[in-house]
């Protein structure tokens, strides 16, 4: 689980959980901008939920089954 907060000096920082809600892993960077603060816990492992509900997309698209154009016999 990934939380993003901010701090006193008002910086967005990413925490990622364990599943008991200890600190994993935090960031050693503070962001003015949260959008900044995701960016960088995407580089870090943190998969956004659009992101998430994209692969799931892409994934079940590839398992579907396409048909191919037949080859014409010379």
């Amino acid at each position: 689980m990934w939380r993003f907060e901010r701090e006193g000096n008002r910086a967005w920082v990413w925490k990622e959980l364990d599943a008991m809600g200890r600190i994993v892993r935090r960031s050693a960077l503070a962001f003015r901008e949260r959008i900044d603060c995701i960016a960088h816990a995407m580089r870090n492992g943190y998969i956004h939920p659009r992101q998430r509900s994209l692969t799931a997309r892409l994934a079940s698209a590839g398992t579907a089954k396409t048909k191919r154009p037949r080859r014409r016999e010379k």
